[in-house]
């Protein structure tokens, strides 16, 4: 093995492994939010550091949004509320370095997408407001609306993510979100699909939802995404053929 691979790599440091152990009790939630943290004094005491050590794990962790500077105090920090942006960029990191080191494919992150976007094709039908109805509308991609195949994907996976809203559920929101947001870095590998299925059944999901018809909306979802199935299924086998070519 080259070891050189390893330069510049860093072990993880004091307050790092303070901060780990303090998140690891709130994710226990023996910490609520709203919580105010431990003086520094008492923290440097319980984990037997300097308090320049405690304030370098309480910076990691104000950094990483864990903790929240005290808005009653002029010092001090009290745990944070869970916020569904911060989680959605971790999973969608990690499924982007998934795809880029090859330890996921295309098709997994589109069975996925599958699994959640079908059943939120209904959820929506089921919970949409005229608002909602409304945006979905408006955002609803069609052929014609651009030249580029890159720039109708988009529209599509955009008009997905409006569909996720109109759940009103922030974890179906979240997770939908990150699988889209992680999904346009790799539309280049797309390119190839045509133009046509990419929106096609779109207008019968739309309809559905309009009509609050739950099973329906599921169907076309399913029927919509179906179209990519071939492709991707083509696409995975060149890739297998060429790393054994």
């Amino acid at each position: 093995m080259d070891t050189t691979v390893f330069r510049g790599v860093e072990l993880q440091t004091v307050p790092q492994q303070i901060a780990n152990a303090i998140k690891e009790v709130i994710y226990k939630g023996q910490l609520q939010p709203g919580e105010s943290v431990a003086k520094q004094e008492d923290l440097a005491q319980t984990f037997g550091v300097s308090r320049p050590t405690i304030r370098e794990a309480l910076r990691i962790l104000s950094r990483e949004q864990v903790i929240l500077p005290n808005p009653n105090k002029e010092s001090g920090y009290v745990i944070a509320s869970f916020h569904p942006d911060n989680a959605m960029s971790n999973v969608r990191d990690m499924i982007i370095l998934s795809l880029t080191f090859q330890t996921m494919t295309l098709l997994d992150l589109f069975h996925v997408r599958q699994m959640l976007e079908i059943p939120c094709a209904g959820l929506a039908a089921e919970r949409r407001t005229a608002a909602d109805l409304e945006r979905l509308r408006r955002h609803l991609p069609t052929v014609d609306l651009v030249e580029s195949t890159r720039e109708l994907i988009e529209l599509d996976l955009n008009f997905h993510l409006i569909l996720a809203e109109s759940t009103h559920n922030p974890l179906a929101i979240m997770l939908v979100r990150a699988l889209t947001t992680a999904y346009m870095r790799f539309i280049p590998e797309l390119l190839q699909v045509d133009k046509a299925s990419i929106v096609a059944d779109l207008p019968e999901v739309y309809e559905a939802i309009r009509d609050q018809d739950i099973e329906q909306a599921k169907l076309q979802m399913r029927r919509h995404m179906s179209n990519f199935v071939n492709f991707y299924d083509m696409h995975e086998r060149s890739i297998t053929h060429v790393h054994h070519t």
